[in-house]
């Protein structure tokens, strides 16, 4: 793909442009955020989900490219973010019930990851709404202006 295929939402290396409804750096940000919380909490929440190990490693990864992907010059990116932050939504939402639904133990662990599935949904959801917000803006092509 050469610069003149680029529509207007690309960056032009001569002139500064400043990107109207472009909240990708925000949704990278929570990836990462999310994906080290994930990374980080593993250890912890190693015996409880022993079944299951490889979907938060997954997930982990998913994070990080999605996150490593993200441009304001391509729309895939944009609209990969938007189903890759819906998919994380549903994902620690569902886990959290799932984690509920347990037998009530005394066990911190169990109450820690319903609490941290929770919050990372609700990060996520953070996450989903930037990503729609730039998709929209995206499709409507009238964000870009140029700055003096």
């Amino acid at each position: 793909m050469s610069l003149i295929d680029l529509d207007a939402f690309s960056l032009d290396a001569h002139k500064k442009k400043s990107l109207l409804h472009y909240y990708g750096d925000n949704v990278r940000t929570v990836f990462l955020i999310g994906s080290a919380t994930v990374l980080l909490s593993l250890p912890i929440f190693a015996r409880v989900i022993a079944d299951s190990i490889i979907y938060p490693v997954t997930a982990i990864a998913v994070f990080v490219i999605a996150a490593g992907l993200a441009n304001p010059a391509q729309r895939w990116t944009m609209v990969l973010n938007t189903i890759v932050a819906a998919g994380a939504v549903a994902f620690f939402e569902y886990q959290a019930l799932l984690v509920s639904g347990l037998p009530a133990t005394t066990d911190w662990q169990q109450s820690f990851l319903f609490f941290e599935n929770h919050a990372l949904a609700l990060l996520f959801l953070v996450a989903l709404y930037y990503s729609i917000k730039t998709t929209r803006g995206r499709l409507l092509k009238k964000n870009v202006t140029d700055q003096e």
